[in-house]
């Protein structure tokens, strides 16, 4: 997921994580314990929402934990209504479905990247 993050919003072959043994991330913590929370009580069904989770830590390590520091492209104003429109009119089409970021990107003709840095 890293790896994927990495080449979609900062020079990939430029990155380290460095490891923080004396760190306390709150942000980390809470993702991880969501998570948790969702596989034990719907199980591995929420695959979009666990790999929306898994993007956001991503993205959060990529910022905060890089040897070097990135600008990470942040997206303003959303993406264009109507892509807005036919991501919708897709999940609503397959909510029998388990639907992945990629998927949903791939309709709206985005990168899984807009889901998380769109502000």
């Amino acid at each position: 997921m890293i790896t994927r993050v990495a080449y979609e919003s900062v020079n990939a072959d430029a990155v380290e994580i460095v490891q923080q043994l004396q760190t306390h991330d709150p942000l980390i913590q809470q993702i991880g314990l969501t998570l948790k929370q969702e596989i034990e009580t719907s199980g591995f069904d929420s695959y979009l929402y666990i790999e929306s989770a898994a993007n956001l830590l991503a993205v959060h390590l990529l910022k905060r934990y890089s040897t070097q520091k990135f600008l990470i492209r942040e997206y303003t104003g959303g993406f264009p209504k109507h892509k807005l429109k036919e991501a919708i009119a897709y999940i609503n089409d397959n909510l029998d479905q388990n639907l992945s970021l990629a998927e949903i990107s791939a309709i709206a003709q985005i990168s899984p990247q807009l889901f998380v840095c769109t502000k």
